[in-house]
């Protein structure tokens, strides 16, 4: 809870805000299991390179077949995405990306048609 939070982040003031000479950021999710609210959550991850987290954010919301959150996990797997964010360390899977792009495009995200493969 909010305790929880409030001790990883006194613990993380403690040694200023780094690990391993790295910098530290907490990112606390949001309380609601909305799909979109997964989404945008999981885009400030993306951006600050936790792909990991983002993913595990993602599966949750896909999980309920919505089109967004596929369409987003997907991205996280498709390599040439991984390469246009500058992503290393995180192993791409073309097969996986094409199979969410077309639950995605089920769902009714047409910008996922021209990221299929023929």
């Amino acid at each position: 809870g909010r305790d929880a939070i409030k001790n990883v982040e006194l613990a993380l003031k403690q040694v200023n805000n780094t690990a391993g000479g790295k910098k530290i950021e907490t990112v606390v999710a949001p309380t609601d299991t909305k799909p979109d609210t997964a989404v945008r959550q999981a885009r400030k991850l993306i951006e600050t390179g936790d792909i990991a987290a983002a993913r595990l954010l993602l599966e949750r919301a896909a999980a309920g077949d919505d089109g967004e959150a596929l369409f987003a996990l997907a991205e996280t797997y498709d390599p040439n995405v991984l390469a246009q964010w500058r992503v290393r360390g995180v192993r791409p899977s073309p097969e996986k990306a094409q199979a969410l792009l077309e639950r995605a495009l089920a769902h009714g995200i047409g910008r996922a048609q021209p990221r299929l493969i023929a």
